[in-house]
């Protein structure tokens, strides 16, 4: 299982900045927080879909089989 982190502006669903992709959903939670420079709040909407918000933007991980 590979996790793809993205960061999308607040106002839109575009993304800011292509974080990476990880072996593990831990990593890619890092990637996101140390992007956010603070402390993310995590929810799953969806199966192999993670979110979180902070000030200035979203963020999404995404599971896949790659």
């Amino acid at each position: 299982m590979r996790y793809r982190a993205e960061a999308c502006f607040t106002d839109t669903d575009d993304v800011a900045a292509d974080l990476g992709h990880f072996e593990s959903k831990k990593a890619a939670q890092l990637a996101c927080v140390g992007h956010a420079g603070e402390p993310l709040d995590w929810q799953e909407p969806w199966a192999g879909m993670w979110q979180a918000r902070s000030e200035a933007y979203w963020y999404r991980i995404v599971a896949s089989r790659e």
